[in-house]
């Protein structure tokens, strides 16, 4: 019975993502989307990133998942509009599933709704095709797959993919560090509180080391790709132009709070006021029920704090 309820929520959840994009597919692609199709159809046509096209400060995640879906899907706009969708819905369902083990299944319902509705812009048209939305599906994969790893006490060795999660999260915007942030305060967390344990920081120091690994590995691999083709130099550029954008006196001008975190406030703030304040609420209420630190709900509730203020920055 319950496997049928959580197929019946699934249903929702695609038929209410399908009918929110739908609309949007006959529309053009906004500049953010169409940047990304021009980035993925050079690649299609023998141009790897970076070598005649250069997309200034972003790394190549998002461009070869386009690409792929051109692959897939043909070499139009509508391909684009597609092959987001799973990442919208495996988000979606990801947020449910944390919702449902964190409170019941109406919360986790609502998050994955909201969720949904918030990623579909402008208008709730459906129209928004950014790195954002294929990044968070990884971002919250990341962040869930730890509180399982924690709660149940899995070995070292297993945090070597919170690791690999990461990596993908950072190779879509090098910002997107939400899940190696939440990862390493809830390792140590849960170390503090075994700490009676002579093994206790024997263990943290072993799952920060396999999840080092799996972090480096797949950036390690990319780095060679790019440095094999001659490349090494204009990807390292991603990173100067990068620091250069946010350094930019008209972009910072705007925040009225220090860097990383005002100018995210100060963008969510103008955009969605209430969306700003439910997530200052949420942090506020994980912090108060985490703090003091007596179990491993509490390391879950302190995690899911840094989670909201990562989404905050990122």
């Amino acid at each position: 019975m319950h496997i049928k309820r959580d197929w019946g929520i699934f249903l929702i959840l695609a038929l209410l993502t399908i009918a929110i994009r739908l609309p949007s597919f006959i529309e053009p692609l906004d500049n953010d989307g169409g940047a990304i199709a021009y980035q993925a159809r050079q690649i299609i046509r023998g141009e790897p990133l970076y070598g005649s096209h250069h997309p200034d400060h972003q790394l190549p995640g998002v461009f070869y998942t386009a690409a792929l879906g051109f692959k897939l899907l043909g070499d139009n706009q509508i391909s684009l509009k597609i092959i987001i969708i799973p990442f919208i819905l495996a988000c979606a369902w990801l947020l449910f599933i944390m919702g449902r083990s964190n409170a019941d299944d109406l919360t986790g319902f609502l998050a994955a709704v909201f969720y949904i509705l918030v990623s579909a812009q402008i208008l709730l048209t459906g129209t928004m095709v950014k790195i954002e939305p294929f990044a968070n599906f990884p971002i919250t994969a990341g962040v869930l797959g730890t509180i399982i790893l924690l709660r149940k006490d899995a070995p070292a060795r297993q945090f070597f993919w919170v690791g690999v999660i990461g990596a993908i999260c950072i190779l879509y915007k090098p910002i997107f560090v939400t899940p190696l942030a939440v990862a390493g305060i809830g390792i140590l967390a849960t170390s503090w509180l075994e700490r009676k344990k002579t093994s206790a920081w024997k263990t943290a120091f072993l799952r920060i080391i396999w999840m080092s690994v799996g972090l480096i590995l797949p950036l390690t691999l990319v780095g060679a790709y790019f440095a094999s083709i001659g490349l090494w130099n204009r990807l390292l550029l991603v990173f100067t132009l990068g620091v250069s954008w946010i350094n930019n006196t008209d972009n910072m001008s705007a925040a009225w709070l220090p860097r990383p975190f005002g100018f995210s406030v100060f963008w969510m703030g103008a955009n969605n006021l209430v969306l700003l304040l439910i997530g200052l609420l949420g942090i506020y209420r994980f912090i108060r029920r985490a703090i003091p630190l007596r179990n491993i709900n509490g390391v879950t509730d302190l995690i899911l704090a840094v989670c909201r203020r990562g989404y905050l920055v990122d």
